[in-house]
């Protein structure tokens, strides 16, 4: 995707957020597209032997370059840093929008904040659901400038202070106030020796967002390195809850990558869920790897239960046969691989055809396939997570499931 397309698109996403949280930022600065840092190709497990080398390469890109700082901004603004963080991210949660307190001072400075707005739980290294959990791969004092010679060196990342484990690695645009996040695809699995056996489970979902008909199934695909006798749990739940239910139990690990069937049930058309998949090996080892974005569930309109669908035209065929239409492909990204958010990850798509047959056309066939609950009325889950979501980066799809993250 061309930079002038990106910023048409994240530009739309910036005019958003500014309406959504005004009180964060200056209203001309607040409106400035934000660039995020670009992953593309990385491999689904990576993994880093730190008795051969503690040492990992990580490479990233960036859609334009962005350093013409003003003097109404922070000094350090518009740059990147790179985190990791021991444990995957859930797509209904947020994270912290500031690194440190010397950040929201700096931009307190210049009139970018309200001391008063933000809590210590806006603050990264404040907030408690992360302590002890992150680590900065690039020291606030190195962020780096958002050129492309600057990206094209990537950053080593030495993992000789973390635990061994499974990381994720997110990158970050300081650009306060409205600072974004891009996280990286896959998992980083730091291991002390090669042996499966030495170390727990490292798990990375693939999927990015998968939009199906109510009553179709959806391949849950992913990678994971475990020892032998590991077995996977795959579960979901409803946007907006915390309950999370259980499809798939005891699926044995199978190499190094696991494909599952996750069909919802019908009570969840017109609405979105969360996926998530467990590893749990013989020792009690566990780690948890989420889909980056939703499942969107689409629902007939009243009337059309049962009947096939053209999500193309937005019409049925009358004959009630024929190939209906291989449905929509519901993904948008700003970036081209990843999107960009003040606070977390992102969905970037919600996905409705035409409207629903009126009576006096009830017979002549017209079911589109829609994002309807089941007393035929919009459900707005799908479009909150577009407005939500849109703001927030996800992963797009690995590539490979070579050498290459858990609450």
């Amino acid at each position: 995707m061309s930079a002038r397309a990106w910023r048409l698109g994240a530009g739309s996403v910036a005019l958003a957020l500014a309406l959504l949280v005004p009180e964060t930022a200056a209203a001309v600065d607040g409106l400035r597209v934000r660039t995020p840092v670009q992953w593309s190709g990385e491999p689904c497990m990576t993994v880093v032997d730190r008795s051969v080398d503690p040492v990992v390469h990580l490479p990233y890109a960036i859609p334009f370059e962005d350093t013409d700082t003003t003097k109404d901004e922070v000094a350090d603004g518009r740059t990147h840093q790179l985190l990791a963080f021991c444990r995957d991210l859930d797509p209904a949660r947020v994270l912290p929008a500031w690194i440190s307190e010397a950040d929201v001072a700096a931009a307190e400075a210049k009139g970018l904040v309200d001391l008063g707005t933000v809590t210590g739980a806006a603050i990264l290294e404040l907030d408690p659901a992360w302590a002890g959990c992150f680590t900065r791969i690039t020291p606030d004092a190195e962020r780096r400038p958002i050129t492309f010679a600057a990206a094209a060196e990537g950053v080593d990342w030495d993992t000789s202070a973390v635990e061994a484990g499974a990381w994720v690695v997110e990158g970050f645009t300081h650009d306060p106030a409205f600072s974004i996040w891009s996280s990286r695809p896959g998992v980083v699995a730091v291991v002390d020796e090669a042996a499966v056996e030495a170390s727990g489970p490292a798990a990375a979902v693939l999927n990015g967002e998968e939009v199906v008909r109510s009553g179709e199934s959806v391949a849950i695909e992913g990678c994971v390195r475990a020892m032998p006798g590991t077995e996977l749990e795959l579960a979901w739940a409803k946007l907006g809850e915390e309950a999370w239910q259980s499809t798939v139990q005891g699926e044995p690990v199978r190499g190094e990558g696991f494909a599952i069937e996750l069909l919802l049930p019908p009570e969840m058309a017109g609405q979105a869920a969360r996926v998530r998949v467990q590893a749990e090996d013989p020792q009690g080892r566990r780690t948890t790897a989420f889909m980056s974005r939703l499942v969107i569930v689409l629902a007939p309109p009243p009337g059309c239960d049962g009947e096939p669908c053209d999500d193309t035209t937005g019409s049925a065929d009358s004959s009630g046969g024929g190939d209906q239409g291989t449905g929509p492909d519901g993904g948008v990204d700003g970036s081209g691989s990843e999107s960009a958010s003040t606070g977390s990850h992102a969905t970037t798509s919600a996905t409705e055809g035409g409207p629903p047959p009126s009576a006096t056309d009830a017979g002549a066939g017209g079911c589109a396939c829609a994002s309807r609950g089941s007393d035929g009325s919009h459900s707005w889950w799908p479009l909150l997570a577009l407005v939500v979501f849109l703001a927030r980066d996800r992963r797009p799809r690995g590539s490979s499931l070579s050498s290459r993250r858990t609450p």
